[in-house]
């Protein structure tokens, strides 16, 4: 079987080996670790993979240090029988099947770790590393996991066995301890020599949903009442006499300058000699729901909150942005947040923008399902919910296993999307064209490519125009925004949406404006544009205003002449009446006598 080289050589497969040609010479030889039986045709990608389609065993990648790749039905492939594989210009593979139809095959940004990968529970809590490498992920109801190398193994804890307690969140120190906190039996040490039992009394309570290592080594623990800290050898409980009510504290953290920050869904407190005092906003409001903070150089304090958002609090002034639950930086300045969205990578300059007012729109990446998350829904509540292992790796908990990204391996899609406008329609005024005795026409519907100007009849109540854009890697992450010229005097956000409406436009000339951003965020400002006349009834035409005008100018004396008459005619007329009136009121009066009460009546009737 023949292909062509991107490079302009060609391809021969040949049983199992594939032959480099250019100008008829072999220049290259590859042996295949499996032989892909019958092949209906292979071709390469941008990144000098060789995809191989076979009748009955699925589709094969052959990269090209001659690694080799199988999918098919075992592996949950939808199909065996695969026949042709085309890149498109975003590198999005389509795979062409007997009876599966049409399949999208692109590159995971995301790897996910759940039940196909060994967890025995869907819902991870909380992720940490763990001692001398690998991975420590908790889950809601069956336990402690560890991965290391490639392998998921339980990790069995007595206790936690004989009690079925749920674990809320592990941490690892950097003394190599494991710290596991539970919701029943509080928290758990794990050593080398065994499993120890902290009192309940010391770490704030039973219901450990928060641990945190500062950088003195103190750890940190949210007991669901109150916050307990070790110092030394043993725990304390920190609480009214320090000025931390008995609460449930979603995040404890650390400024620059070594003081602990613990938050409440009521409230942040700040350590400070010893104690804890409220911050709040230049308001003078509490700061409410905040799970995580992140702190710079300058005692900027970054917040993210459960639907609330990402608050930025500088100089006393609190401002908010819009993402939720976690954040991870690295040092170029890319932040990474967990939500109920996604994972959204973001930078820390575009944050400090959109927090300024200087940028309307904050550019980010929000990753999800297409991207290869099992859930969009990152687990919240608890401490830690992210964490970072020693390969670079980033690790989040979600609902549906443990989500992991490579930001060394991250590309961004670069490529701006196309735009089009596909569909201008208009409909009558029916209800004015029926009270006429006229027949309402049908909806008149046109379809692009659109050239030159298109005209509206006057009295066309509703204006629909449809458009879309080609990105193929996740088209329900497109969005859009869109601009009428002579109605709009800025960018209008349309959302996801693929089209709009417009309800009785003034006469006039229109430009109708549309540009979209891909799954990324590149936008194509240049987008698409559609240009039209709403054209007016014959009273609403300048013509006809200056005629009007010409016609009470040239008449100005007549028109003087019956406005005066007929002023006179209606005064005349008030006047009679008026006389009328006051005749048949004073022939009241003197029937009925002087009766004040009466008097009155009669002068209402």
């Amino acid at each position: 079987v023949l292909a062509a080289a991107r490079d302009g050589g060609m391809w021969l497969l040949w049983g199992r080996e594939v032959l480099k040609l250019e100008d008829g010479l072999e220049v290259s030889r590859t042996r295949l670790a499996d032989a892909p039986g019958g092949v209906w045709s292979f071709s390469e990608d941008r990144r000098g993979n060789l995809w191989i389609c076979s009748y009955e065993r699925g589709l094969f990648r052959v990269s090209a240090d001659g690694t080799m790749r199988r999918w098919s039905t075992e592996s949950g492939f939808p199909t065996d029988s695969t026949r042709c594989v085309v890149e498109d210009r975003e590198g999005t593979l389509w795979i062409g099947t007997s009876g599966a139809g049409l399949i999208r095959f692109s590159a995971r940004r995301v790897s996910s770790i759940g039940l196909n990968e060994g967890l025995s529970d869907r819902i991870v809590v909380s992720v940490t590393a763990a001692p001398q490498g690998g991975m420590l992920i908790a889950t809601s109801g069956k336990g402690l996991f560890e991965l290391r190398e490639g392998s998921i193994q339980a990790q069995p804890i007595a206790e936690l066995a004989a009690d079925r307690t749920q674990v809320q969140c592990v941490l690892t120190d950097r003394a190599g301890r494991t710290w596991i906190g539970t919701s029943h039996l509080g928290l758990l040490l794990r050593e080398s020599t065994g499993v120890q039992s902290i009192a309940v009394e010391a770490t704030g309570g039973g219901n450990i949903v928060g641990l945190f290592e500062d950088s003195r080594g103190r750890i940190w623990t949210s007991g669901g009442a109150g916050i307990g800290v070790l110092e030394g050898r043993e725990f304390r409980r920190r609480g009214d006499e320090v000025g931390l009510a008995p609460a449930s504290y979603n995040c404890i953290s650390e400024d620059l300058r070594g003081r602990a920050w613990v938050a409440s869904r009521k409230g942040v407190f700040r350590e400070e000699a010893g104690s804890f005092i409220e911050v709040r906003g230049a308001d003078g409001r509490s700061i409410l729901n905040v799970m995580c903070m992140r702190f710079e150089q300058d005692g900027t304090v970054w917040m993210g909150t459960h639907k609330g958002g990402l608050l930025r609090l500088k100089s006393g002034s609190l401002d908010r942005i819009g993402a939720e639950h976690g954040l991870l930086a690295q040092d170029d300045g890319t932040w990474w947040m967990s939500s109920d969205r996604g994972i959204v990578r973001t930078t820390r300059q575009a944050l400090g923008a959109v927090a300024d007012g200087t940028l309307r729109t904050l550019g980010c990446q929000v990753l999800g399902v297409s991207d290869g998350m099992a859930s969009i829904d990152c687990s919240g509540g608890r401490q830690p919910i992210c964490a970072r292992n020693g390969d670079g790796t980033l690790w989040f908990a979600t609902q549906r296993g443990a989500a992991v990204v490579d930001p060394g391996a991250f590309r961004l899609n670069v490529l701006a999307p196309p735009v089009q406008i596909e569909e201008f329609s208009f409909e009558p005024d029916s209800a004015r064209r029926r009270g006429r005795g006229e027949q309402a026409p049908s909806r008149t519907v046109l379809g692009g490519p659109f050239e030159g100007g298109l005209r509206v009849p006057a009295g066309s109540r509703k204006l629909t125009i449809a458009y879309t854009a080609l990105s193929l890697v996740a088209p329900e992450r497109v969005r859009f925004e869109v601009r009428l010229d002579g109605l709009d005097t800025q960018w209008q956000d349309a959302g996801l949406r693929r089209g709009i409406e417009y309800y009785d436009l003034r006469p006039g000339e229109y430009r109708f404006r549309v540009r979209a951003a891909n799954n990324d965020g590149v936008w194509n400002e240049k987008g698409a544009a559609i240009e039209f006349v709403v054209q007016p009834f014959l009273w609403q035409t300048l013509w006809f205003k200056i005629g009007v005008g010409v016609l009470l100018a040239a008449g100005s004396g007549s028109v003087a002449w019956w406005l005066a008459h007929a002023r006179q005619r209606v005064r005349r007329q008030i006047d009679d009446r008026f006389r009328l009136a006051i005749e048949a009121t004073t022939s009241a009066m003197v029937m009925t006598g002087v009766d004040g009460a009466m008097v009155m009546v009669n002068a209402q009737m």
